[in-house]
């Protein structure tokens, strides 16, 4: 318990530090606390769970940090090498939650926010689609797919939660809810308006959203 308790700490401070870094632009302390993010919230996932563990959740921090990273080196152009290890993630997370909304099935409710949220969010990707440059229409089919797999990761989430209320389900919607907020923030600051405060709130979600995502692997039956 003592140890589980730590590594949150740690996850903490460390997500707080990198989030201070990002707004102040200091790139030591960001090299200093973003590495630690990841690590320290998988320490916490095996202290927590009393289980085997995955190996898919192992790999899902794997590519976690490996997107952090990309994305702390501030590559020129690289959305696209940005994109495809969150993009591998985002499909490990579609199909705990294909398999847990499998085992439990989806009742009426379920079944109708689950498509209304589907369909909002391919409109929310055709709409930021509106607003890319011509130089940036090579991302268009690439970030389509990309919209695509995220909005059957959150409606589904939603979908098994309407359906069949739960502390993994709540864990699991959140975390979605939170992986969508954080893209479409990133979309709007990458690509379309570079506000500061786009990228900072794009930043401090994303951080946070491992936590909830980590306590819905801990939670889940299987």
């Amino acid at each position: 318990m003592r140890t589980k308790k730590q590594a949150l700490l740690l996850y903490v401070i460390a997500c707080l530090a990198a989030l201070l870094a990002t707004i102040i632009s200091s790139e030591s302390l960001l090299l200093v606390a973003k590495p630690v993010v990841i690590p320290a919230i998988f320490f916490y996932y095996l202290s927590a769970k009393l289980t085997k563990t995955n190996p898919l959740v192992v790999l899902f921090m794997a590519l976690s940090f490996t997107g952090d990273a990309i994305l702390m080196l501030e590559i020129p152009n690289a959305t696209l090498l940005i994109m495809v290890p969150y993009f591998l993630s985002y499909l490990i997370l579609l199909y705990f939650v294909l398999s847990d909304t499998k085992r439990i099935g989806v009742d009426r409710l379920g079944l109708a926010v689950g498509i209304f949220i589907l369909f909002l969010i391919i409109g929310v990707t055709l709409m930021l689609l509106q607003f890319f440059s011509p130089e940036q229409q090579h991302l268009v089919v690439s970030i389509s797919v990309y919209g695509v797999v995220l909005a059957l990761y959150v409606a589904t989430s939603a979908a098994h939660f309407f359906s069949n209320a739960s502390n993994a389900g709540f864990y699991m919607i959140i975390s979605a809810m939170m992986c969508v907020v954080s893209d479409v923030f990133f979309v709007l600051f990458d690509l379309i308006l570079q506000n500061p405060g786009f990228d900072w709130f794009n930043r401090g979600v994303q951080l946070f959203s491992y936590f909830f995502i980590t306590k819905y692997f801990i939670l889940r039956k299987r």
